[in-house]
């Protein structure tokens, strides 16, 4: 319960928060997120948790290795991503808790699926072995690396002894809250935990807090918190206010909540007394170190219909339900007031599905299909197909109408969005990330649906849960394609039925779009009118960044660079070595005047050279994956939750969309910035996963020729040597 609570106190500062049931045994966290939860009852295909991820990583390891190999970090770090078991937790209105601007996220990885299945899985799982064979010490540090994209992880697990134990208090946490009741076989046990997690992690913190004490008895009560106090001084950080700490933190019985599960923040406002929330604040704000001192701004819609879905699952003692305290209808109405259908009529539910022009017959086959099948469910589902290769120019403006809706024509906004990805659907990215922008990156809402090789997709699809078919053969008919389809519209069907009572409509608020130029003033620092913070990172995933056309921009970019801001770009395609040289070439020789003007002359070659040693190393990478069809974006102030700012670039066009805020931008950026490796010497060319130039040196002689092509009107020796020893890590010829 105080987890859950606190959890929420993070959230609703503007933290992102990873939540993981640990407590395997007796899991329960799901009670209090049930009414941000699609599946409350954990019993859905989708509901899978930590258990399943151990499970399925030991039966990775279990597969043997070929006779003098073994498992690599890198082969750790590929299955230690326990967020993809995770599900968002989402207000009753189905949007994202972040959908308020003023909220972070919470992302909560269940026990597992609660099924019949899942106490034998639980009791017959083997952790000893999972650590003697198959590496468990180095499988769980990789899965700690990874909550990097985290402000906060919140792990609930047992106070006692147990298979998990150790993994929840030693090997995981930074610190570790150890909760205790008021009598003497509480605290000592809870010390002796405190003292087994002191021997093996010195460095650790450790908070004590008294749970459900009872005022009613003060002379026992302030007895056995001087007991407590006397037992835990030595677990204290010694800076810590011991006095102030003691008095700060225990949570208060209140006898009501023993009978239900719910969140203080809900029940009850900040300030009010007979209620845990102050508790829940003073715990948070020791947690975050004084992040999160109190409960963030929650709107009062937002409350109530939280509230009435708690007391659903509240008994009134004869097996029913007690009254409900219902939200006014236009605070969560479904649909805007100006909407042509939130005048009491039925609402369709839409799914825009994307296609290539050849795969036009097989998209209707779906069609057909999804509708056939939605029939005997009752929902009124709206499927409209579409492909933007006939008319490139109007994309942005159609496809805003397709997501958006437009009442002057009663089409219906897009709640759902599908794309059948084959070899020839380029540009389907775009409309994926778009409608992804729109609802908040709610993935369960987005059907990826595929006939490629693993190998052949897009990087950006890593971590989908793809929905793979075969295509039919060549000159096959609709009989045909039906069978193609049949399986997958039927999994697409589940989940919107599953989905159907939290969809609200794709909100964009209108589209923002700005040009290559308008992209590029904002790239600037924020004492000069711009968006960039000190020190900050900017990430460039395009084939043509502004800077290769603009001069003025280039100098831009060099006097960020020359201020302590790092530039990261991410190219796809090994063909583009000339563009890379003519971009390495602009960034070290444009540069402003004392004015801040564009100097007409160009860096000399001394000057070039100085750049490059003093900047371009240290601040500028440039990653090569060579994998098909990203979308391109750029990510101002990449690494800053607070102020992180992702800009898609429009197929065929020069226009850019804001795509996205916060922490959704750093959750792209970094899994970007994941592919990259580590390098000793530091280059400009980082080895990624997938492509180190400097190992294949024929790549690498043509990406030196395409560099020097560029810079040979001011080689000269020191030059020439500053710049291979920058782009590679040595001298080349």
């Amino acid at each position: 319960m105080a987890l859950a609570n606190v959890a929420f106190v993070l959230a609703s500062n503007k933290q992102r928060v990873l939540v993981i049931d640990w407590d395997l045994e007796a899991p329960g966290l799901h009670r209090y997120f049930s009414p941000f939860l699609a599946d409350s009852e954990l019993t859905g295909d989708d509901s899978q948790g930590l258990l399943e991820f151990v499970l399925e990583f030991a039966l990775r390891a279990a597969i043997p290795l070929p006779k003098g190999q073994s498992l690599h970090d890198e082969w750790f770090e590929k299955h230690a991503d326990i967020s993809r078991w995770s599900q968002p937790l989402c207000w009753p209105s189905g949007t994202l808790l972040n959908s308020d601007p003023s909220w972070g996220a919470i992302d909560f990885v269940p026990a597992g699926r609660q099924n019949r299945q899942y106490a034998e899985r639980v009791n017959t799982f083997d952790w000893g072995g999972l650590y003697r064979q198959f590496h468990g010490t180095k499988f769980f540090e990789a899965v700690k690396r990874k909550f990097i994209k985290y402000d906060y992880v919140l792990i609930d697990s047992r106070t006692g002894v147990s298979d998990t134990s150790g993994i929840c208090t030693v090997q995981m946490p930074d610190t570790v809250v150890l909760c205790f009741t008021l009598n003497k076989q509480s605290i000592t046990g809870a010390a002796a935990v405190a003292a087994s997690i002191r021997e093996q992690q010195p460095s650790g913190g450790i908070l004590p807090i008294a749970m459900r004490v009872d005022g009613s008895e003060k002379r026992l009560a302030d007895s056995m918190k001087r007991y407590a106090r006397e037992t835990f001084s030595n677990f204290l950080n010694p800076s810590l206010d011991v006095d102030r700490y003691w008095f700060e933190m225990e949570v208060p019985y209140l006898p009501r909540y023993a009978y239900a599960e719910v969140l203080a923040p809900f029940e009850e406002q900040t300030g009010i007394s007979s209620s845990l929330l102050p508790s829940m604040e003073r715990l948070t704000n020791h947690v975050s170190a004084g992040r999160a001192p109190q409960m963030g701004p929650l709107t009062e819609a937002n409350r109530l219909a939280v509230l009435a879905r708690f007391q659903k699952t509240w008994g009134d003692g004869n097996g029913g339900s007690v009254q409900q305290v219902e939200p006014e209808p236009a605070q969560v109405a479904w649909l805007p007031e100006n909407s042509p259908r939130s005048s009491g009529e039925e609402r369709p539910l839409k799914l825009l599905l994307s296609h290539s022009k050849a795969s036009r017959s097989l998209a209707q086959a779906f069609r057909s299909q999804l509708l056939r099948l939605m029939k005997p469910y009752g929902v009124n589902l709206h499927v409209e197909t579409w492909t933007d290769t006939d008319t490139p120019t109007l994309v942005l403006e159609r496809l805003a109408t397709h997501i958006q809706g437009d009442g002057d024509n009663d089409l219906p906004a897009a709640d759902f969005f599908a794309v059948l990805l084959t070899r020839d659907c380029a540009n389907c990215l775009f409309e994926l990330g778009l409608f992804l922008g729109a609802t908040n990156f709610d993935k369960r809402r987005c059907f990826v649906m595929s006939s490629l090789p693993p190998e052949q997709l897009p990087s950006d699809l890593a971590g989908w849960n793809l929905l793979r078919f075969n295509l039919p053969s060549a000159g096959s008919g609709r009989e045909e394609h039906l069978n193609t389809v049949k399986d997958l519209a039927r999994e697409v069907r589940d989940q919107i039925y599953r989905l159907r009572e939290y969809i609200v409509r794709a909100k964009f608020g209108g589209l923002r779009t700005i040009t290559g130029g308008e992209l590029a003033q904002l790239e600037r620092p924020i004492e000069q009118g711009g968006q960039l913070e000190e020190f900050a990172e900017v990430l460039i995933n395009r084939g043509q960044p502004v800077e290769l056309s603009q001069r003025e921009h280039a100098a831009r970019v060099a006097s960020n660079i020359e201020a302590g801001i790092s530039y990261r770009y991410f190219f796809h395609d090994l063909s583009a070595y000339p563009i890379i040289g003519r971009l390495l070439f602009r960034l070290a020789s444009e540069s402003f005047d004392k004015d801040n003007q564009l100097n007409k002359a160009l860096r000399s070659s001394s000057e070039i050279s100085g750049f490059i040693r003093d900047h371009l190393t240290a601040q500028v990478s440039i990653s090569l994956l060579p994998s098909p069809g990203p979308i391109e974006y750029s990510i101002h102030n990449a690494s800053s939750p607070d102020s992180a700012a992702c800009y898609l670039r429009v197929p065929f066009n020069s226009q850019f969309v804001a795509w996205c805020n916060h922490s959704d931008a750093v959750r792209i950026g970094f899994e970007m910035k994941d592919e990259d490796e580590a390098c000793e010497p530091i280059r400009i060319f980082r080895p990624t996963k997938k492509f180190d130039i400097n190992k294949d040196l024929a790549e690498r002689a043509k990406l030196w020729a395409a560099i020097k092509k560029q810079f040979f009107k001011l080689a000269d020796d020191e030059l020439q040597n500053a710049l291979s020893v920058a782009c590679f890590g040595e001298i080349l010829e």
